[in-house]
């Protein structure tokens, strides 16, 4: 006998015999040795079989049983439960089994973790009364198909923990069977939280929207930016032709059709504007400014005429932003238009201006830094959930009358300036549109209120343009000012010139066009200008207003740009800022 074993035999199971009545069967189960060296388990059912005189036990009569194989399988199951358990008891996945009706049979200690409840708290509860109602339909389809095929089945859904939040769980099923008749006895799910994962899919996705709807912009404005080119060109033209007739003009009538054209046409270039706002690397025209009171203005004369009243709130501590102002104008124009839009009967559109500071992450577009958010929220009908997702693509409206270009024009100019627009909107309770600009640590540039409308010069000016109406409109306003106007058709006859000309102080100044299709344009010919004159007034005119030339005219050599279209009265205010300095010494602001 094993030696363990016989201990317990010598101390409980034999005095048994000496206490025990007759017929009374005395089971014992202990180890024995067999020959070949193994130790077999065997059970023995034993009786009193003779006593002696006295009373005593004399003869036992017993049989044996060899239950070694069953020990064996015993011992198996404890160590397969045992292992189970402490699986189950240390798993960072909450592993539960239910009845065929779902009902929790056992819950896992990581629910404490992941749902909040303690696992004694579900232990009966139904599962269903806490999944999301959005889910239930397909959690309940899932059921019905691992019941049916007893067939492992992943699925994810949300669950209501219980401080009353939802979170994502993935769970594999697999439903335990009796080996005969193949009913369903308990169902074994083991589910893993994916709350973040989620979260981060989700994010995920709205990054790759933005990269994508950025895609979309930049390949748009390959085609945008050579139409309003050539189209900007030919209201460059019209502008000149028109405003040099409203000035010379002394019929009253003719000069109101006149005045009222230009206003149209004025409109016809804010439109080519935003189809420009699409080209490729563009980069706004930026100036360190407050951002308020210009929002007020430009959202109230948006609204001018309208039943919409307009709040604002705005911190006192506000900080300036570095931002091109008739850019930033265009966004909020857009979104106020908008807003209007949605609120036919009247509202009140509520517009605030506070900081924000971003930490790394924070944000899933923005770098961590300063910025100056910009909140417009509105009383209308919203935008529905199936639509939401479109809102900034191209031409792309729900309005019969819209051409689908404002809110991409605004993403676009907001990606330029460095910055952000985000949009939350519910059917029946209005939209809230944020836009973010890079907020500046330096001090706000005061702005011009006093532009002089005169201009009266002297000396050669040339002018390089390849587009006759351009020489002639342009031409005429130079000639109307007082200068001899040259004009060449590409950039290395303006060169040519300058080189040929022993008195260079003879030339006043020089406007250059930006490219010149299949010859050297303005970009090329500044580096040679300058070579030969560093203080000639050279200025770049360019129907490509999103060029970066156009924003930093002074980084590649030129003195200062123009945005074609442009009317007399802005070429007026641009020599009056530059060339009466080069020529008088006078500092104009």
């Amino acid at each position: 006998m094993h030696p363990d074993d016989l201990k317990t035999y010598q101390n409980e199971t034999f005095p048994q015999y000496i206490t025990a009545k007759d017929n009374q069967e005395i089971v014992s189960q202990y180890r024995m040795k067999h020959k070949n060296g193994d130790w077999r388990w065997l059970v023995s059912h034993e009786t009193i079989y003779s006593r002696l005189p006295n009373g005593k036990p004399y003869q036992i009569f017993g049989m044996i049983h060899d239950i070694t194989e069953s020990k064996n399988t015993e011992f198996a199951l404890r160590t397969s439960e045992a292992t189970y358990r402490i699986l189950a008891e240390n798993s960072n996945d909450m592993i539960t089994r239910h009845h065929p009706d779902g009902r929790y049979a056992y819950v896992s200690p990581s629910c404490k973790s992941i749902l909040g409840y303690e696992p004694q708290e579900l232990i009966g509860v139904n599962p269903y009364t806490l999944f999301h109602p959005d889910d239930s339909a397909a959690i309940q389809k899932n059921h019905t198909t691992v019941i049916k095929e007893a067939a492992v089945d992943l699925i994810s859904y949300r669950i209501k923990c219980k401080d009353g939040t939802y979170c994502w769980l993935e769970t594999n099923n697999k439903t335990l069977t009796h080996p005969d008749s193949g009913e369903v006895l308990e169902i074994i799910c083991i589910s893993r939280d994916i709350t973040e994962r989620k979260q981060a899919e989700t994010e995920r996705a709205k990054l790759d929207f933005q990269i994508n709807q950025m895609q979309k912009l930049e390949s748009l404005g390959v085609l945008a930016g050579g139409i309003a080119h050539d189209f900007n060109n030919l209201l460059g033209g019209i502008f000149g032709y028109l405003d040099m007739a409203n000035e010379v003009s002394t019929e009253k009538q003719v000069k109101s059709y006149l005045a009222k054209t230009l206003g149209t046409i004025d409109r016809a270039r804010a439109l080519t504007q935003q189809l420009l706002t699409f080209a490729k690397g563009g980069a706004p025209i930026k100036t360190i400014a407050h951002l308020v009171p210009f929002i007020q203005e430009t959202a109230q004369f948006a609204l001018s005429g309208s039943s919409i009243s307009c709040q604002f709130d705005c911190a006192h501590d506000l900080w300036p932003a570095n931002f091109d102002k008739n850019q930033i104008g265009q966004v909020i124009d857009n979104i106020v238009i908008n807003a209007q839009q949605a609120m036919p009967s009247g509202g009140t559109l509520c517009i605030t201006l506070h900081n924000q500071t971003f930490t790394p992450n924070e944000h899933i577009i923005l770098m961590a830094g300063d910025y100056v958010k910009i909140s417009i929220r509105d009383q209308g009908i919203g935008i529905p959930t199936e639509f939401i997702g479109r809102i900034f693509d191209p031409f792309y409206s729900t309005k019969p009358k819209c051409h689908g270009l404002g809110l991409a024009t605004s993403h676009s100019i907001i990606h330029k300036h460095s910055g952000a627009i985000d949009v939350c909107s519910e059917p029946g309770k209005g939209s809230t549109f944020t836009v973010y600009i890079p907020a500046s640590k330096k001090s706000a540039i005061a702005s011009v209120q006093n532009v002089q409308t005169q201009h009266q010069g002297s000396g050669i000016f040339l002018l390089m343009d390849d587009e006759k109406v351009i020489q002639e409109t342009i031409g005429s306003m130079l000639t109307s000012f007082g200068y001899t106007v040259v004009i060449k058709e590409h950039g290395q006859e303006a060169i040519d010139y300058f080189v040929e000309q022993t008195n260079k102080e003879n030339v006043a100044g020089m406007i250059f066009d930006l490219t010149i299709p299949g010859k050297m344009g303005g970009r090329d010919a500044i580096v040679e200008i300058r070579k030969i004159s560093q203080s000639v007034p050279v200025f770049v005119a360019s129907g490509y207003a999103s060029d970066p030339i156009i924003a930093n005219p002074g980084n590649y050599g030129f003195t200062a740009s123009l945005c074609k279209p442009f009317r007399k009265a802005e070429l007026t205010d641009l020599l009056n800022r530059h060339i009466l300095q080069h020529i008088k010494g006078i500092n104009l602001p």
